[in-house]
């Protein structure tokens, strides 16, 4: 079974529940990524704003200030990385920083941010988010979590990209980033469902990006299951690599 392509998570944003990620000087950013690199990771997926609901918001220019630096650090040692926002400011001047990859946890797709995609022939994971963003998330009625309602989000952000010559999309169902009423046993029914529908997901004719949810250690051994199952590679974003190898190995 062929591994799929793995994205190791780098927090250099200090209030990141997930511990083990977070890094906060230059030698802990190079030590966190020789670790994912060596354990597969094929893209850095660096994160500079936590999405938890116990965070205020953080500007762009605080975003830039952590991640242009990293992003230089890691560049000059020959990594390749993605970068996790919400905002296409902040994913635009990274582009121009030089990263392969946009993680892009926005609903607003602005023609600027698809323009320098195309420009920069990098990729972009496109998120389901049907609320705008994950702070304006928090003041808004949950949507109902449904394949139709995926299907709808991605069949729309494709189009809109084609339209400015941009093809280089990975969809992610998010299983990461959840509305604050929902509750775990919300979230496991959502991983139940991404299950249910991986067929109808890889389907929709891009490649599918699944988060590893950190904490549900049988997880990646439900997922590789279900890969192999249907066959598809595809990509995996998680803090712990070793996991995943361990599970579509085993």
């Amino acid at each position: 079974m062929k591994l799929p392509v793995l994205m190791g998570v780098l927090n250099i944003s200090e209030e990141s529940p997930v511990r083990h990620s977070i890094a906060k000087t230059n030698e802990e950013i190079l030590t966190r990524a020789s670790f994912l690199v060596s354990n597969g990771v094929s893209f850095i997926d660096i994160g500079a704003r936590s999405t938890s609901q116990a965070i205020a918001g953080v500007s762009d220019e605080e975003e830039l200030s952590k991640l242009l630096p990293a992003i230089k650090l890691l560049k000059n040692r020959g990594y390749k990385i993605s970068v996790d926002t919400w905002s296409h400011s902040t994913a635009i001047a990274c582009l121009d920083a030089g990263v392969e990859m946009i993680n892009y946890t926005s609903g607003e797709y602005p023609q600027a941010l698809l323009y320098k995609l195309a420009q920069k022939n990098a990729f972009l994971v496109m998120t389901y988010m049907p609320y705008g963003n994950p702070v304006t998330m928090r003041s808004q009625n949950p949507v109902a979590y449904t394949f139709e309602n995926m299907e709808k989000f991605f069949k729309g952000k494709t189009a809109l990209m084609k339209e400015s010559g941009f093809y280089n999309t990975i969809i992610d169902p998010n299983l990461g980033i959840h509305h604050p009423l929902e509750s775990k046993k919300i979230m496991k029914q959502k991983c139940n469902l991404v299950i249910e529908h991986m067929n109808e997901l890889i389907g929709l004719g891009k490649p599918l990006l699944i988060h590893h949810c950190h904490e549900n250690e049988h997880w990646p051994h439900t997922l590789a299951h279900s890969w192999r199952k249907f066959g598809e590679p595809g990509y995996i974003r998680t803090h712990n690599p070793d996991q995943i190898v361990s599970a579509f190995t085993s």
